[in-house]
C-alpha cells in the first residue's frame, strides 16, 4: 500500500512537471520556431480593473450536435458578414495570397512565406481559410495528399523543416490529437466546398489511420490527451477533437456510410459528455490530468487559461458564448493584439461568432495598423483566422455582445 502512495505520488508529481515544461518550452520558444498546436508564448496579465465572470454552474455544453460551426458550413463561403466594412472584404486578398505564398512546390504549407517551418496543425487551418473562396480546390488537395504521404507508422504527423530546400522531419509534434482532428475537419470542408469525392474514396483507409490517432488518444472518459504518454487532458485539445469527430462523420455519410458515421458520432457525444469535467465555477479549466489533477483557470493570464474559455464555443461544442464572454471581461483590451507575442486573430473568429462586432472591427483596424506588411509574428494561421472571422455570419446579424464589456462604472 506505501508503494502505490508513492507510486500514485510520482505520477502526480511527473504530471505536474510535464505540464510545467510544455508551458516553459513553449512560453520560451522565439519566434522563429513557432511549432506549437496553439500560439504559446509569452503570457501577460490583463489590465487593472477587469471584471470576474458569474458562475459556470448555468453553462452548458451538451446541446449542441452539429459540424463545426462556420455559417452556412465549414469551408464554405458565406461572404463578407453584415457590420463590416467593405474594405475588409477587399483586404482578403492579401490574406489569401500570402497563405498561398507559403505554400512549397510540394504542396506543404510552411508558416510564412520564407518557407523555413511547416506546421501540420497551422497547415490544416490555413487550408481550410482557402476554401472560403471559389478556386482553391487544387492548393488545398496539394497539401492533402502531402499529410498523407508523410504520416508516420501510427498515423501521426511530424512537424518540418527546410534546408537547402529539402524538407526534413524534426521528429517531434506538439499534440497529435490537434494535427489529426483538425485535419478531418479540413476534409469535410474540402468536400462541402465542392472538392473531389471520389478522392475521398480513394483514400479512405489512411483517413482512417488518422481517425485512428484520435481513437487511440480516448479514455474512458471520451477526452483524448494530446499525445501518446503525455498525461494531461487540454480544454482547447479537445474542443478541436468534437468538431474533428462531427466533421468526419459528416464526411462518412457523404461516402454512402451512414453506421460508420454513427459510430463516429457516438465518439463526439462520449467527449461532449466528458467535456463536464472541465466546469468549474471560475470557468473552464485548461487541463486535466491523472488523480483528479486540475488546471484551475487564472483568467488575468492570456494563454491558456483566458483564450482556453471560449474553445467550447468557437467549435461549436456550446452555442453558450459565456467562454467568450468571460474572455473579453477579463482582457477589454484584447482587441489591440498585445497580449501576446503573436496577434492571435482566432479571438476574431470568436467575437464573430458572439456578435461582438464592436471588437471584431477594432481588431481588423489593429491589424491594418500594426501588421500591414504581414511581417513575422504574423504567419498563416492569423491570416486564416482572419479570413473566417470576415467570411463568417454572425448571430442575427450581431447585436453588439453587451455581456462582453465591463458594466459602466
Amino acid at each position: 500500500m506505501g508503494t502505490l502512495r508513492w507510486l500514485a505520488l510520482a505520477i502526480l508529481v511527473i504530471s505536474v512537471a510535464m505540464l510545467a515544461v510544455r508551458v516553459i518550452r513553449l512560453s520560451n520558444a522565439p519566434a522563429a520556431v513557432m511549432a506549437t498546436a496553439e500560439p504559446l508564448t509569452a503570457m501577460a496579465a490583463a489590465p487593472a480593473g477587469t471584471t470576474a465572470e458569474p458562475s459556470l454552474a448555468a453553462v452548458t455544453l451538451g446541446t449542441a450536435t452539429g459540424p463545426s460551426p462556420d455559417t452556412p458550413a465549414p469551408g464554405m463561403p458565406a461572404g463578407p458578414g453584415p457590420g463590416l466594412a467593405a474594405a475588409a472584404a477587399a483586404e482578403l486578398d492579401s490574406h489569401y495570397a500570402y497563405m498561398l505564398a507559403a505554400q512549397r512546390p510540394t504542396g506543404a504549407i510552411a508558416m510564412t512565406p520564407a518557407q523555413l517551418l511547416i506546421n501540420p496543425y497551422f497547415a490544416n487551418l490555413a487550408a481550410q481559410a482557402l476554401l472560403t473562396r471559389p478556386g482553391h480546390l487544387p492548393a488545398v488537395e496539394s497539401w492533402l495528399n502531402w499529410y498523407l504521404e508523410h504520416l508516420n507508422a501510427d498515423g501521426t504527423i511530424d512537424d518540418y523543416v527546410v534546408r537547402e530546400g529539402q524538407e526534413h522531419a524534426t521528429g517531434t509534434y506538439d499534440s497529435a490529437d490537434s494535427y489529426a482532428a483538425t485535419y478531418l475537419s479540413l476534409v469535410a470542408a474540402y468536400r462541402q466546398a465542392g472538392g473531389d469525392l471520389q478522392w475521398i474514396r480513394n483514400h479512405r483507409a489512411v483517413l482512417e489511420r488518422v481517425a485512428a490517432v484520435l481513437t487511440g488518444l480516448t479514455g474512458d472518459d471520451g477526452l483524448t490527451r494530446a499525445k501518446r504518454l503525455y498525461p494531461l487532458k487540454l480544454l482547447m485539445d479537445n474542443a478541436e477533437v468534437w468538431a474533428g469527430w462531427q466533421d468526419w462523420a459528416d464526411v462518412l455519410v457523404s461516402l454512402d456510410d451512414p453506421a460508420a458515421a454513427a459510430a463516429v458520432r457516438q465518439q463526439a457525444a462520449r467527449l461532449q459528455a466528458g467535456l463536464q469535467e472541465f466546469a468549474g465555477n471560475e470557468g473552464y479549466a485548461w487541463a486535466l490530468g491523472p488523480l483528479g489533477l486540475r488546471r484551475e483557470p487564472n483568467l488575468e493570464r492570456f494563454y491558456p487559461d483566458a483564450v482556453a474559455q471560449f474553445f467550447p464555443f468557437a467549435f461549436g461544442v456550446t452555442p453558450d458564448p459565456a467562454g467568450y464572454q468571460r474572455f473579453a471581461l477579463a482582457h477589454p483590451r484584447w482587441t489591440e493584439l498585445g497580449s501576446d507575442h503573436f496577434p492571435w486573430l482566432f479571438t476574431t473568429y470568436a467575437a464573430r461568432r458572439a456578435g461582438d462586432e464592436a471588437a471584431v472591427a477594432a481588431a481588423l483596424d489593429t491589424v491594418r495598423r500594426r501588421f500591414p506588411d504581414l511581417r513575422p509574428p504574423w504567419y498563416v494561421a492569423e491570416s486564416a483566422w482572419l479570413v473566417r472571422a470576415v467570411t463568417t455570419a454572425p448571430p442575427g446579424g450581431g447585436d453588439g455582445c453587451s455581456a462582453c464589456r465591463p458594466a459602466p462604472g
